[in-house]
Protein backbone atom coordinates (compact mmCIF):
# COMPACT_ATOMS: atom_id res chain seq x y z
CA UNK A 1 0.00 0.00 0.00
CA UNK A 2 2.75 2.48 0.98
CA UNK A 3 4.44 1.62 -2.29
CA UNK A 4 1.32 2.52 -4.26
CA UNK A 5 1.13 5.78 -2.08
CA UNK A 6 4.19 6.89 -3.03
CA UNK A 7 3.60 6.34 -6.61
CA UNK A 8 0.93 8.03 -7.06
CA UNK A 9 2.36 10.95 -5.43
CA UNK A 10 4.88 10.93 -7.71
CA UNK A 11 3.16 10.19 -10.90
CA UNK A 12 0.70 13.26 -9.71
CA UNK A 13 3.59 15.65 -9.35
CA UNK A 14 5.27 14.31 -12.95
CA UNK A 15 1.46 15.38 -14.29
CA UNK A 16 1.54 18.36 -12.95
CA UNK A 17 4.23 19.66 -14.62
CA UNK A 18 2.63 18.67 -17.96
CA UNK A 19 0.03 20.08 -17.31
CA UNK A 20 1.13 23.64 -17.14
CA UNK A 21 2.57 23.17 -20.79
CA UNK A 22 -0.36 24.47 -23.29
CA UNK A 23 -0.33 26.73 -26.45
CA UNK A 24 -2.86 28.75 -26.71
CA UNK A 25 -5.55 30.46 -24.29
CA UNK A 26 -8.87 31.30 -26.00
CA UNK A 27 -11.22 32.54 -23.10
CA UNK A 28 -10.51 30.93 -19.49
CA UNK A 29 -9.53 27.55 -20.73
CA UNK A 30 -6.26 26.69 -22.33
CA UNK A 31 -5.17 24.40 -25.13
CA UNK A 32 -2.86 22.26 -26.79
CA UNK A 33 -2.58 21.42 -30.24
CA UNK A 34 -2.72 17.80 -31.03
CA UNK A 35 -2.62 18.00 -34.99
CA UNK A 36 -2.91 20.50 -37.63
CA UNK A 37 -4.57 18.26 -40.06
CA UNK A 38 -6.68 17.27 -39.02
CA UNK A 39 -7.10 20.65 -36.59
CA UNK A 40 -7.29 18.98 -33.39
CA UNK A 41 -6.73 20.53 -29.62
CA UNK A 42 -6.41 18.79 -26.01
CA UNK A 43 -8.52 20.97 -23.23
CA UNK A 44 -5.64 21.08 -20.93
CA UNK A 45 -7.51 23.39 -17.73
CA UNK A 46 -8.52 26.29 -16.65
CA UNK A 47 -6.65 29.58 -16.53
CA UNK A 48 -7.38 29.73 -12.80
CA UNK A 49 -6.39 26.25 -12.23
CA UNK A 50 -8.02 24.80 -9.15
CA UNK A 51 -9.29 28.00 -8.39
CA UNK A 52 -12.07 27.81 -11.12
CA UNK A 53 -15.41 28.81 -9.86
CA UNK A 54 -18.82 28.13 -11.65
CA UNK A 55 -20.33 26.10 -14.74
CA UNK A 56 -17.52 24.89 -17.24
CA UNK A 57 -17.93 25.65 -20.81
CA UNK A 58 -16.46 22.98 -22.86
CA UNK A 59 -17.01 24.06 -26.62
CA UNK A 60 -16.62 21.48 -29.71
CA UNK A 61 -14.79 23.62 -31.47
CA UNK A 62 -11.99 26.94 -30.76
CA UNK A 63 -10.39 29.24 -32.96
CA UNK A 64 -6.74 29.79 -33.06
CA UNK A 65 -4.77 32.28 -35.27
CA UNK A 66 -7.68 31.79 -38.58
CA UNK A 67 -7.63 28.06 -37.69
CA UNK A 68 -11.12 25.88 -36.29
CA UNK A 69 -9.69 23.31 -34.27
CA UNK A 70 -11.71 20.47 -32.82
CA UNK A 71 -12.31 19.72 -29.07
CA UNK A 72 -11.33 15.85 -29.15
CA UNK A 73 -9.50 15.49 -25.73
CA UNK A 74 -9.50 16.51 -22.23
CA UNK A 75 -5.81 16.35 -20.85
CA UNK A 76 -3.94 14.54 -18.08
CA UNK A 77 -5.23 16.54 -14.70
CA UNK A 78 -7.01 19.23 -16.78
CA UNK A 79 -9.56 20.37 -14.04
CA UNK A 80 -7.95 18.04 -10.89
CA UNK A 81 -9.25 19.64 -7.58
CA UNK A 82 -11.87 21.77 -9.24
CA UNK A 83 -14.22 22.29 -6.68
CA UNK A 84 -15.53 25.40 -7.71
CA UNK A 85 -16.69 24.15 -10.69
CA UNK A 86 -20.77 23.35 -10.48
CA UNK A 87 -24.21 22.58 -12.57
CA UNK A 88 -23.87 19.61 -15.20
CA UNK A 89 -21.03 18.65 -17.13
CA UNK A 90 -21.53 18.55 -21.01
CA UNK A 91 -18.51 16.99 -22.45
CA UNK A 92 -18.69 17.49 -26.11
CA UNK A 93 -19.47 15.21 -29.10
CA UNK A 94 -16.05 15.75 -30.32
CA UNK A 95 -14.27 14.36 -27.42
CA UNK A 96 -12.83 10.65 -27.93
CA UNK A 97 -10.45 10.92 -25.39
CA UNK A 98 -10.85 11.65 -21.73
CA UNK A 99 -7.10 11.51 -19.68
CA UNK A 100 -6.06 10.12 -16.46
CA UNK A 101 -7.14 12.39 -13.78
CA UNK A 102 -9.16 14.92 -16.03
CA UNK A 103 -11.83 15.42 -13.86
CA UNK A 104 -10.37 14.06 -10.15
CA UNK A 105 -11.82 15.60 -7.14
CA UNK A 106 -14.15 17.50 -9.04
CA UNK A 107 -16.98 17.52 -6.49
CA UNK A 108 -19.34 20.43 -7.55
CA UNK A 109 -20.57 18.80 -10.55
CA UNK A 110 -24.51 17.57 -10.00
CA UNK A 111 -26.84 15.77 -11.96
CA UNK A 112 -26.33 13.37 -14.59
CA UNK A 113 -22.77 12.39 -15.82
CA UNK A 114 -22.86 11.93 -19.46
CA UNK A 115 -19.58 10.08 -21.99
CA UNK A 116 -20.66 10.91 -25.27
CA UNK A 117 -20.68 7.40 -27.76
CA UNK A 118 -17.69 9.82 -29.54
CA UNK A 119 -15.41 8.61 -26.52
CA UNK A 120 -13.21 5.68 -26.65
CA UNK A 121 -10.65 6.13 -24.32
CA UNK A 122 -11.32 6.66 -20.35
CA UNK A 123 -8.18 6.90 -18.47
CA UNK A 124 -8.04 6.07 -15.03
CA UNK A 125 -8.84 8.32 -12.18
CA UNK A 126 -10.78 10.43 -14.49
CA UNK A 127 -13.90 11.40 -12.60
CA UNK A 128 -12.55 9.92 -9.09
CA UNK A 129 -14.82 11.67 -6.16
CA UNK A 130 -16.47 13.51 -8.14
CA UNK A 131 -18.98 13.10 -5.31
CA UNK A 132 -21.58 15.34 -6.57
CA UNK A 133 -23.38 13.84 -9.16
CA UNK A 134 -26.27 12.67 -7.98
CA UNK A 135 -27.71 11.41 -11.36
CA UNK A 136 -27.18 8.93 -13.44
CA UNK A 137 -24.54 7.63 -15.61
CA UNK A 138 -24.65 6.82 -18.72
CA UNK A 139 -21.20 5.18 -20.66
CA UNK A 140 -20.02 5.56 -24.20
CA UNK A 141 -21.18 2.54 -26.23
CA UNK A 142 -17.74 3.15 -28.17
CA UNK A 143 -15.25 2.40 -25.11
CA UNK A 144 -13.88 -1.07 -24.49
CA UNK A 145 -12.02 -0.92 -21.33
CA UNK A 146 -12.81 1.01 -17.87
CA UNK A 147 -10.06 1.65 -16.59
CA UNK A 148 -9.28 1.95 -12.42
CA UNK A 149 -10.63 3.69 -10.30
CA UNK A 150 -12.30 6.13 -13.01
CA UNK A 151 -15.65 6.63 -11.32
CA UNK A 152 -14.18 5.26 -8.01
CA UNK A 153 -16.25 7.55 -5.05
CA UNK A 154 -18.47 8.77 -7.44
CA UNK A 155 -21.17 8.52 -3.92
CA UNK A 156 -23.81 10.39 -5.75
CA UNK A 157 -24.33 8.60 -9.13
CA UNK A 158 -28.05 6.51 -8.40
CA UNK A 159 -29.96 4.61 -10.31
CA UNK A 160 -29.19 1.31 -12.51
CA UNK A 161 -25.65 1.47 -14.17
CA UNK A 162 -26.04 0.05 -17.46
CA UNK A 163 -22.59 -1.43 -18.85
CA UNK A 164 -22.43 -1.43 -22.90
CA UNK A 165 -21.87 -4.42 -24.96
CA UNK A 166 -18.38 -2.86 -26.29
CA UNK A 167 -16.83 -3.36 -22.69
CA UNK A 168 -14.54 -6.18 -22.12
CA UNK A 169 -12.35 -5.37 -18.98
CA UNK A 170 -13.65 -3.35 -15.95
CA UNK A 171 -10.29 -2.76 -13.79
CA UNK A 172 -10.25 -2.72 -10.19
CA UNK A 173 -11.72 0.18 -8.40
CA UNK A 174 -13.38 1.55 -11.41
CA UNK A 175 -16.79 1.54 -9.50
CA UNK A 176 -15.55 1.74 -5.73
CA UNK A 177 -18.10 3.68 -3.16
CA UNK A 178 -20.60 4.51 -6.72
CA UNK A 179 -24.32 5.13 -5.80
CA UNK A 180 -25.99 3.01 -8.27
CA UNK A 181 -29.63 1.06 -7.11
CA UNK A 182 -30.93 -1.71 -8.36
CA UNK A 183 -29.87 -4.58 -10.18
CA UNK A 184 -26.09 -4.53 -11.96
CA UNK A 185 -26.25 -6.50 -15.16
CA UNK A 186 -22.81 -7.29 -16.51
CA UNK A 187 -22.16 -8.13 -19.79
CA UNK A 188 -21.36 -11.20 -21.74
CA UNK A 189 -18.79 -9.16 -23.51
CA UNK A 190 -17.34 -8.61 -20.17
CA UNK A 191 -14.20 -10.59 -19.57
CA UNK A 192 -12.58 -9.72 -16.74
CA UNK A 193 -13.07 -7.53 -13.78
CA UNK A 194 -11.24 -6.60 -10.93
CA UNK A 195 -8.12 -8.12 -11.98
CA UNK A 196 -6.06 -5.00 -13.64
CA UNK A 197 -4.55 -2.69 -11.30
CA UNK A 198 -3.59 0.39 -13.34
CA UNK A 199 -4.18 3.65 -11.78
CA UNK A 200 -5.70 1.97 -8.03
CA UNK A 201 -4.55 1.28 -4.78
CA UNK A 202 -3.75 -2.61 -4.81
CA UNK A 203 -6.89 -4.21 -3.01
CA UNK A 204 -9.84 -2.53 -3.89
CA UNK A 205 -12.27 -4.22 -6.10
CA UNK A 206 -14.49 -2.52 -9.25
CA UNK A 207 -17.89 -1.91 -7.61
CA UNK A 208 -16.41 -2.19 -3.78
CA UNK A 209 -19.28 -0.75 -1.19
CA UNK A 210 -21.62 -0.20 -4.25
CA UNK A 211 -24.24 -0.64 -1.24
CA UNK A 212 -26.80 0.54 -3.20
CA UNK A 213 -27.11 -2.91 -5.13
CA UNK A 214 -29.60 -5.06 -4.88
CA UNK A 215 -29.10 -7.56 -7.03
CA UNK A 216 -26.08 -8.88 -9.32
CA UNK A 217 -25.96 -11.33 -12.57
CA UNK A 218 -22.46 -12.00 -13.26
CA UNK A 219 -21.57 -13.01 -17.05
CA UNK A 220 -20.82 -16.22 -17.85
CA UNK A 221 -17.29 -15.13 -19.91
CA UNK A 222 -15.43 -14.67 -16.85
CA UNK A 223 -13.41 -16.95 -15.27
CA UNK A 224 -11.85 -14.89 -12.88
CA UNK A 225 -13.88 -13.14 -9.92
CA UNK A 226 -11.19 -10.85 -8.79
CA UNK A 227 -9.85 -9.43 -5.40
CA UNK A 228 -12.66 -7.34 -3.26
CA UNK A 229 -14.95 -6.84 -6.71
CA UNK A 230 -17.99 -7.09 -4.69
CA UNK A 231 -16.80 -6.39 -1.19
CA UNK A 232 -19.11 -4.58 1.11
CA UNK A 233 -22.15 -4.50 -1.32
CA UNK A 234 -24.28 -4.55 1.91
CA UNK A 235 -27.24 -4.13 -0.48
CA UNK A 236 -27.06 -7.14 -2.53
CA UNK A 237 -29.91 -9.50 -1.43
CA UNK A 238 -31.33 -13.16 -2.23
CA UNK A 239 -29.22 -15.67 -4.25
CA UNK A 240 -25.85 -14.92 -5.84
CA UNK A 241 -25.57 -16.90 -8.98
CA UNK A 242 -21.83 -17.90 -10.19
CA UNK A 243 -22.23 -18.94 -13.37
CA UNK A 244 -20.36 -22.18 -14.81
CA UNK A 245 -17.16 -20.86 -16.35
CA UNK A 246 -15.61 -19.20 -13.23
CA UNK A 247 -12.60 -21.25 -11.58
CA UNK A 248 -11.42 -18.70 -9.60
CA UNK A 249 -13.32 -16.39 -6.44
CA UNK A 250 -10.76 -14.12 -5.78
CA UNK A 251 -9.37 -12.63 -1.93
CA UNK A 252 -12.26 -10.61 -0.35
CA UNK A 253 -14.54 -11.07 -3.40
CA UNK A 254 -17.84 -11.04 -1.45
CA UNK A 255 -16.92 -9.94 2.00
CA UNK A 256 -19.35 -7.96 4.33
CA UNK A 257 -22.06 -8.92 1.74
CA UNK A 258 -23.72 -9.13 4.51
CA UNK A 259 -27.83 -9.50 3.18
CA UNK A 260 -27.17 -12.70 0.68
CA UNK A 261 -28.95 -15.20 1.47
CA UNK A 262 -27.43 -18.13 -0.71
CA UNK A 263 -24.78 -18.65 -2.98
CA UNK A 264 -25.03 -21.25 -5.89
CA UNK A 265 -21.44 -22.50 -7.18
CA UNK A 266 -20.27 -23.61 -10.26
CA UNK A 267 -18.80 -26.94 -11.04
CA UNK A 268 -15.77 -25.11 -12.98
CA UNK A 269 -15.08 -23.64 -9.43
CA UNK A 270 -11.51 -24.67 -8.56
CA UNK A 271 -10.28 -21.59 -5.95
CA UNK A 272 -12.24 -19.57 -3.18
CA UNK A 273 -9.82 -16.83 -2.39
CA UNK A 274 -8.84 -15.62 1.25
CA UNK A 275 -12.64 -13.65 3.42
CA UNK A 276 -13.96 -14.13 -0.12
CA UNK A 277 -17.33 -14.35 1.54
CA UNK A 278 -16.27 -13.53 5.32
CA UNK A 279 -19.10 -11.53 7.06
CA UNK A 280 -21.27 -12.85 4.90
CA UNK A 281 -23.62 -13.24 8.14
CA UNK A 282 -27.12 -14.06 6.14
CA UNK A 283 -26.01 -17.05 4.24
CA UNK A 284 -28.66 -19.57 5.32
CA UNK A 285 -28.73 -23.18 5.25
CA UNK A 286 -26.24 -25.34 3.71
CA UNK A 287 -22.81 -24.65 2.24
CA UNK A 288 -22.01 -26.78 -0.84
CA UNK A 289 -18.73 -26.74 -1.76
CA UNK A 290 -18.68 -28.33 -5.33
CA UNK A 291 -16.40 -31.14 -5.80
CA UNK A 292 -14.22 -29.08 -8.70
CA UNK A 293 -12.64 -26.98 -5.34
CA UNK A 294 -9.40 -27.73 -5.05
CA UNK A 295 -8.56 -25.02 -2.22
CA UNK A 296 -9.90 -22.80 0.18
CA UNK A 297 -8.35 -19.93 1.63
CA UNK A 298 -8.05 -19.04 5.00
CA UNK A 299 -11.56 -17.25 6.66
CA UNK A 300 -13.06 -17.83 3.93
CA UNK A 301 -16.53 -18.38 4.95
CA UNK A 302 -15.71 -16.72 8.93
CA UNK A 303 -18.64 -15.19 10.56
CA UNK A 304 -21.34 -16.34 8.31
CA UNK A 305 -22.99 -17.11 11.41
CA UNK A 306 -26.43 -18.39 9.92
CA UNK A 307 -24.96 -21.14 8.02
CA UNK A 308 -26.37 -24.56 9.64
CA UNK A 309 -24.42 -27.25 7.82
CA UNK A 310 -21.20 -27.70 5.67
CA UNK A 311 -20.97 -30.27 2.96
CA UNK A 312 -17.40 -30.55 2.38
CA UNK A 313 -15.16 -33.61 0.11
CA UNK A 314 -12.12 -34.91 0.39
CA UNK A 315 -10.08 -32.95 -2.39
CA UNK A 316 -10.07 -29.64 -0.85
CA UNK A 317 -6.88 -28.49 0.41
CA UNK A 318 -7.28 -25.68 3.25
CA UNK A 319 -4.25 -23.20 3.07
CA UNK A 320 -4.19 -20.28 5.92
CA UNK A 321 -6.70 -20.19 9.07
CA UNK A 322 -9.94 -19.31 10.16
CA UNK A 323 -11.73 -21.18 7.07
CA UNK A 324 -15.15 -20.88 9.07
CA UNK A 325 -14.59 -19.42 12.42
CA UNK A 326 -17.32 -17.94 14.02
CA UNK A 327 -19.93 -20.31 12.20
CA UNK A 328 -22.42 -19.40 15.34
CA UNK A 329 -25.49 -21.40 13.89
CA UNK A 330 -23.17 -25.08 12.74
CA UNK A 331 -24.61 -27.77 14.70
CA UNK A 332 -22.62 -30.93 13.04
CA UNK A 333 -19.61 -31.36 11.00
CA UNK A 334 -18.07 -34.34 9.28
CA UNK A 335 -14.43 -33.83 7.94
CA UNK A 336 -14.37 -35.97 4.55
CA UNK A 337 -12.07 -39.40 4.67
CA UNK A 338 -9.06 -38.22 3.18
CA UNK A 339 -8.40 -35.42 4.61
CA UNK A 340 -4.88 -35.41 6.86
CA UNK A 341 -5.49 -32.18 8.84
CA UNK A 342 -8.33 -30.30 10.20
CA UNK A 343 -6.55 -26.64 9.34
CA UNK A 344 -5.56 -23.96 11.44
CA UNK A 345 -8.76 -22.50 13.70
CA UNK A 346 -10.92 -24.12 10.63
CA UNK A 347 -14.33 -24.45 13.51
CA UNK A 348 -12.93 -22.09 16.04
CA UNK A 349 -16.02 -19.77 17.82
CA UNK A 350 -18.95 -22.41 16.17
CA UNK A 351 -20.66 -21.81 19.31
CA UNK A 352 -23.53 -23.98 18.34
CA UNK A 353 -21.42 -27.44 17.19
CA UNK A 354 -22.22 -30.11 19.01
CA UNK A 355 -20.79 -32.97 17.17
CA UNK A 356 -17.92 -33.64 15.15
CA UNK A 357 -17.24 -36.84 13.14
CA UNK A 358 -13.53 -37.33 12.46
CA UNK A 359 -12.11 -39.41 9.13
CA UNK A 360 -9.39 -42.27 9.76
CA UNK A 361 -7.27 -40.16 7.43
CA UNK A 362 -6.90 -37.54 9.78
CA UNK A 363 -3.27 -37.15 11.24
CA UNK A 364 -3.04 -33.45 12.39
CA UNK A 365 -5.81 -31.98 14.64
CA UNK A 366 -4.99 -27.76 13.79
CA UNK A 367 -3.54 -25.15 15.73
CA UNK A 368 -7.11 -23.32 16.95
CA UNK A 369 -9.15 -25.99 14.99
CA UNK A 370 -12.23 -26.30 17.36
CA UNK A 371 -11.21 -23.49 20.31
CA UNK A 372 -14.24 -21.65 21.90
CA UNK A 373 -16.49 -25.07 20.71
CA UNK A 374 -18.15 -24.44 24.23
CA UNK A 375 -21.23 -26.91 22.95
CA UNK A 376 -19.14 -29.30 21.58
CA UNK A 377 -19.89 -33.00 23.16
CA UNK A 378 -19.16 -35.13 20.76
CA UNK A 379 -15.73 -36.12 18.55
CA UNK A 380 -13.98 -39.35 18.02
CA UNK A 381 -10.42 -39.17 17.62
CA UNK A 382 -9.29 -41.90 15.09
CA UNK A 383 -6.78 -43.87 15.35
CA UNK A 384 -3.40 -42.22 13.23
CA UNK A 385 -3.95 -38.58 14.63
CA UNK A 386 -0.30 -37.79 15.32
CA UNK A 387 -0.67 -33.87 16.50
CA UNK A 388 -3.37 -32.49 18.33
CA UNK A 389 -2.06 -28.81 17.82
CA UNK A 390 -1.74 -25.49 19.57
CA UNK A 391 -5.13 -24.41 21.84
CA UNK A 392 -6.77 -26.71 19.76
CA UNK A 393 -10.06 -27.81 22.09
CA UNK A 394 -9.36 -25.00 24.46
CA UNK A 395 -12.61 -24.17 26.31
CA UNK A 396 -14.27 -26.68 25.00
CA UNK A 397 -15.60 -27.25 28.07
CA UNK A 398 -18.95 -29.93 27.74
CA UNK A 399 -15.88 -32.19 25.48
CA UNK A 400 -14.19 -35.02 27.17
CA UNK A 401 -16.08 -35.66 29.93
CA UNK A 402 -14.18 -37.84 33.13
CA UNK A 403 -11.59 -40.26 31.25
CA UNK A 404 -10.19 -39.02 27.69
CA UNK A 405 -7.77 -41.86 26.27
CA UNK A 406 -5.58 -40.44 22.96
CA UNK A 407 -5.03 -42.54 20.09
CA UNK A 408 -1.97 -44.16 20.73
CA UNK A 409 -0.51 -42.83 17.29
CA UNK A 410 -0.71 -39.48 18.68
CA UNK A 411 3.20 -38.10 19.21
CA UNK A 412 2.33 -34.52 19.99
CA UNK A 413 0.59 -31.93 22.20
CA UNK A 414 0.84 -28.83 21.90
CA UNK A 415 0.17 -25.64 24.36
CA UNK A 416 -3.30 -24.99 25.36
CA UNK A 417 -4.66 -28.15 23.73
CA UNK A 418 -6.60 -28.85 26.33
CA UNK A 419 -7.14 -25.40 28.09
CA UNK A 420 -9.80 -25.35 29.97
CA UNK A 421 -11.87 -28.82 28.89
CA UNK A 422 -13.07 -28.89 32.49
CA UNK A 423 -14.46 -32.49 32.02
CA UNK A 424 -11.63 -34.08 31.87
CA UNK A 425 -10.53 -35.82 35.20
CA UNK A 426 -7.82 -38.28 33.70
CA UNK A 427 -6.14 -39.09 30.51
CA UNK A 428 -4.48 -41.87 28.86
CA UNK A 429 -1.56 -40.71 26.63
CA UNK A 430 0.04 -43.59 25.03
CA UNK A 431 2.96 -44.98 23.79
CA UNK A 432 3.76 -42.79 20.59
CA UNK A 433 4.40 -39.77 22.36
CA UNK A 434 7.60 -37.63 22.29
CA UNK A 435 6.55 -34.11 23.22
CA UNK A 436 3.78 -32.27 25.33
CA UNK A 437 3.86 -28.68 26.09
CA UNK A 438 3.09 -29.02 29.49
CA UNK A 439 0.29 -26.11 29.56
CA UNK A 440 -1.94 -28.47 27.09
CA UNK A 441 -3.97 -29.08 30.37
CA UNK A 442 -3.96 -25.99 31.88
CA UNK A 443 -6.89 -24.84 33.58
CA UNK A 444 -8.62 -28.37 33.75
CA UNK A 445 -9.79 -30.66 36.66
CA UNK A 446 -7.11 -33.48 35.84
CA UNK A 447 -6.69 -35.97 38.81
CA UNK A 448 -4.53 -38.52 37.19
CA UNK A 449 -2.56 -38.82 33.68
CA UNK A 450 -1.03 -41.94 32.10
CA UNK A 451 1.64 -42.27 29.89
CA UNK A 452 2.44 -45.42 27.95
CA UNK A 453 5.48 -44.27 26.65
CA UNK A 454 8.61 -46.11 27.98
CA UNK A 455 10.84 -42.77 26.55
CA UNK A 456 10.08 -39.82 28.83
CA UNK A 457 8.43 -37.82 26.33
CA UNK A 458 10.08 -33.92 25.91
CA UNK A 459 7.97 -32.02 28.22
CA UNK A 460 8.26 -28.33 27.64
CA UNK A 461 7.28 -25.44 29.62
CA UNK A 462 6.30 -21.82 29.35
CA UNK A 463 8.90 -19.20 31.42
CA UNK A 464 9.29 -22.51 33.47
CA UNK A 465 5.67 -21.96 35.25
CA UNK A 466 3.69 -25.07 35.78
CA UNK A 467 0.14 -25.31 34.94
CA UNK A 468 -0.16 -28.65 36.33
CA UNK A 469 -0.22 -29.86 40.12
CA UNK A 470 3.38 -31.26 40.99
CA UNK A 471 1.56 -33.32 43.18
CA UNK A 472 -1.12 -34.82 40.45
CA UNK A 473 -0.67 -38.83 40.15
CA UNK A 474 1.55 -40.02 37.40
CA UNK A 475 1.48 -43.04 35.95
CA UNK A 476 4.15 -44.31 34.06
CA UNK A 477 5.14 -48.03 32.18
CA UNK A 478 6.55 -50.87 34.32
CA UNK A 479 10.41 -50.30 34.76
CA UNK A 480 10.87 -46.33 33.51
CA UNK A 481 10.08 -44.74 36.99
CA UNK A 482 13.55 -44.14 37.60
CA UNK A 483 14.10 -42.48 34.06
CA UNK A 484 10.89 -40.46 34.88
CA UNK A 485 11.95 -39.58 38.15
CA UNK A 486 15.39 -38.21 36.68
CA UNK A 487 13.87 -36.62 33.30
CA UNK A 488 13.75 -33.09 32.42
CA UNK A 489 10.62 -31.65 33.17
CA UNK A 490 9.34 -34.52 34.60
CA UNK A 491 11.77 -34.80 38.29
CA UNK A 492 9.74 -31.87 38.94
CA UNK A 493 6.65 -34.00 39.92
CA UNK A 494 6.26 -35.88 43.53
CA UNK A 495 3.36 -38.63 42.68
CA UNK A 496 5.18 -40.61 40.33
CA UNK A 497 3.96 -44.51 40.06
CA UNK A 498 4.48 -47.50 38.02
CA UNK A 499 1.76 -49.17 36.43
CA UNK A 500 -0.49 -48.36 33.24
CA UNK A 501 -3.64 -48.47 34.28
CA UNK A 502 -6.10 -46.15 36.73
CA UNK A 503 -9.82 -46.48 37.55
CA UNK A 504 -11.37 -44.29 39.70
CA UNK A 505 -14.73 -44.97 40.73
CA UNK A 506 -18.03 -43.84 42.94
CA UNK A 507 -17.64 -46.11 45.75
CA UNK A 508 -20.66 -44.55 47.65
CA UNK A 509 -22.43 -40.93 48.01
CA UNK A 510 -24.25 -40.08 50.76
CA UNK A 511 -24.84 -36.97 52.86
CA UNK A 512 -22.80 -38.15 55.99
CA UNK A 513 -19.61 -38.89 54.47
CA UNK A 514 -19.52 -37.58 50.92
CA UNK A 515 -18.67 -38.91 47.71
CA UNK A 516 -15.98 -41.79 48.31
CA UNK A 517 -13.66 -42.70 45.79
CA UNK A 518 -11.81 -45.70 44.95
CA UNK A 519 -8.43 -45.27 43.63
CA UNK A 520 -6.80 -48.65 41.74
CA UNK A 521 -3.63 -49.60 40.59
CA UNK A 522 -2.54 -52.16 38.06
CA UNK A 523 0.84 -52.37 39.41
CA UNK A 524 3.73 -54.14 37.91
CA UNK A 525 3.59 -57.13 40.03
CA UNK A 526 -0.43 -57.77 40.89
CA UNK A 527 -3.62 -55.66 41.03
CA UNK A 528 -3.44 -54.84 44.18
CA UNK A 529 -6.05 -51.89 45.85
CA UNK A 530 -3.45 -50.12 46.61
CA UNK A 531 -6.00 -46.84 48.26
CA UNK A 532 -10.66 -47.45 48.37
CA UNK A 533 -13.08 -46.49 50.69
CA UNK A 534 -11.23 -42.49 50.71
CA UNK A 535 -13.32 -39.67 51.84
CA UNK A 536 -13.53 -37.14 49.52
CA UNK A 537 -12.35 -34.32 51.20
CA UNK A 538 -11.40 -32.12 48.72
CA UNK A 539 -8.31 -34.81 47.40
CA UNK A 540 -9.42 -37.60 45.35
CA UNK A 541 -6.35 -39.31 45.62
CA UNK A 542 -4.77 -40.16 49.50
CA UNK A 543 -1.46 -42.30 49.49
CA UNK A 544 -0.30 -43.87 52.41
Amino acid sequence: MKKNVATTVVLLLCLALQALAYDFQSGSLLYSIISTDPPQVSLDGHVDGTSAQGELVIPETVNHDEITYSVTQIGHMAFLGCTGLTGQLNIPKTVNTIKAYAFFDCSGFTGDLVIPNSVTLMLGRAFQNCAGFDGQLKLSNSISKIYGSTFSGCSGLSGTLVIPNSVTEIAAQAFTSCGFTGTLVIPNSVTKISVDYDYTYEGYGSFQDCSRLTGLVLPNTISIIGDYCFAQCTGLSDELVIPEGVTEIGNHAFWSCNKLLSVKFPNSLTTIGYKAFSECESLTGTLHIPLSVTIIYGQAFSYCKNISAIKLHPGIQLSGYGFFDHCSSLTELTIPEGWETTGKSSFSNCSSLTKVSLPESLKTIGNGCFMNCVNLSEINLPQGVTSIGIEAFSHCVNLFLGELVLPNTVERIEAFALDSCIGITRIIIGESINFIAEPAFSNTRLEAMVIKATTPPELKYIVNQSYLPLDLPIFVPCGTLETYQNAEGWSNFTNLHEGLMVVLSVASSDETTGTVMVLKEATCEDDTVLVEAVPNDGCSFLYC
